[in-house]
């Protein structure tokens, strides 16, 4: 259980960190 959270919030975090990286490349 504790290991699919986890793995659920670093993909999250991933996501994140990409959307960042794709805006400032698009601007």
């Amino acid at each position: 259980m504790t290991l699919y959270i986890l793995r659920d919030i670093l993909i999250n975090v991933a996501d994140a960190e990409t959307q960042k990286m794709t805006k400032k490349k698009l601007k």
